[in-house]
């Protein structure tokens, strides 16, 4: 079977078999029903099994969809296991999208004469993505759209409220959803019944068996942070030992940590960072079989807090000491060819140095390559001299949206018929 990240690639930029740029716009000049189309597929959860067959079909049925209306598609933008509705998480390729079809072509320059998609809600499930989709694609006029219900003028009078009262909808039933899946959920683990979405790590598939090999090197990691180890030295142990996660990604120290401070390993359960109790105020023990007891993860779970206390981290949330941590991402090539692509984090620079912090990628056990290094006061110039300039060019433009008043004289001459004074004050108080 393909690799997930082999077809997701393969299914993102100019489809293979696409005539070139110049090609194509022969093709235009040809045949002026022609249209160049790009196509947008996104699924927010890819399956356990992972390999992409959401946003594969997607793409399929829209090519079909595409040789019915003699239309090409020139380009394909794909954000797979990616949430719509969640204001935290960025949609790499409908961002691309949009700044696209404001521009009017594809990054190869291809035109772009219209858009697809399998259903509305693969765009855009929140208002603001919505208003700044419609804004990017009527940017240009004489562009299609076609979706489930079929080709739609966007153009149309009224069709911004239409949208946007679909997409209320849509957030509507989707908190509906998820008010209904949390009740159920917590119900559940008063029950003391297993409500992992995924088998958790040191477990078997049925969430309540014991895995031994990875229940024991979960107790010895226990042991160990409790003597005083590390949890980067315990993610390195368990990288060398092999272990994978329960949805196949290599450790790194924050998946660890959650590890050991999960009350499952005890028998309890934790919503939202406070024990599930019954009513005699006891937590309530679930019906898997725990792998340390209470009194252990109680001890290894205070024994992490403590470490992390006087980190400079307020309790009402984390705040960055440098301003691009956790936003710069690391471009380093690695050695299969991907891009490293991990957050970079902000760090004191050397005494001796000219300017005070930098920022690197993180290190291997924690899931970044290490070989990323970049002063910070420049790279903080950069980005804020591009962050002003995008600013102040949307002000501009917005400002040159609004027309001149060329009402004054007609004002004023109403006012003069009504025998009002010309001060500001009289005048107010003769309306």
């Amino acid at each position: 079977m393909e690799k997930r990240e082999e077809l997701v690639s393969r299914l993102r930029g100019v489809p293979e078999g696409t005539p070139s740029v110049d090609e194509v716009r022969a093709m235009l000049a040809a045949d002026p029903t022609l249209k160049c189309v790009v196509c947008y597929a996104r699924i927010s959860f890819d399956g356990r099994v992972k390999d992409a067959h959401g946003i594969e079909d997607q793409h399929r049925e829209m090519g079909d969809h595409s040789r019915a209306f003699n239309w090409l598609v020139v380009y394909r933008y794909t954000d797979n296991d990616k949430s719509a509705s969640k204001e935290s998480v960025v949609r790499d390729d409908f961002e691309q999208l949009i700044t696209d079809l404001k521009a009017g072509h594809t990054p190869e320059g291809y035109p772009i004469h219209g858009v697809m998609a399998v259903n509305d809600d693969r765009l855009y499930r929140r208002p603001s993505d919505w208003e700044r989709y419609l804004k990017a694609f009527t940017a240009h006029e004489g562009r299609v759209y076609h979706d489930s219900n079929g080709i739609q003028d966007l153009y149309a009078e009224g069709f911004e409220i239409k949208g946007l009262v679909g997409v209320a909808m849509s957030l509507s039933e989707t908190r509906k959803k998820q008010r209904r899946s949390r009740n159920s959920h917590r119900n559940r683990a008063v029950r003391g019944l297993a409500v992992s979405a995924w088998r958790p790590f040191g477990w078997e598939d049925d969430k309540v068996t014991l895995r031994p090999k990875e229940a024991d090197a979960i107790r010895q990691a226990v042991k160990d942070v409790i003597a005083g180890a590390s949890i980067s030295e315990i993610t390195r142990q368990w990288k060398e030992a092999e272990f994978i996660t329960s949805r196949g990604n290599p450790f790194q120290y924050q998946t660890v940590k959650q590890v050991l401070m999960n009350p499952r390993l005890c028998g309890y359960r934790e919503i939202k960072g406070e024990l599930v109790r019954d009513g005699d105020d006891n937590p309530v023990v679930g019906e898997w079989e725990a792998i340390v007891t209470p009194k252990d993860w109680y001890a290894v779970t205070n024994t992490i807090r403590e470490r992390g206390r006087g980190s400079g981290v307020p309790t009402g949330g984390l705040v960055h000491k440098y301003l691009l941590t956790g936003i710069l991402r690391c471009g380093h090539v690695l050695e299969d060819g991907t891009v490293c692509n991990n957050k970079m984090i902000g760090i004191k620079a050397n005494d001796w140095l000219k300017y005070k912090h930098a920022y690197m990628c993180k290190k291997t056990v924690d899931g970044g390559c290490n070989k990323t290094y970049k002063r910070g006061d420049e790279t903080d110039r950069f980005v804020v001299d591009v962050v002003i300039a995008k600013l102040e060019k949307d002000a501009a433009s917005k400002s040159r949206d609004v027309p001149d008043w060329d009402k004054a004289e007609a004002l004023a001459s109403r006012f003069h018929e009504a025998g009002c004074p010309t001060g500001g004050q009289a005048r107010r108080k003769c309306l």
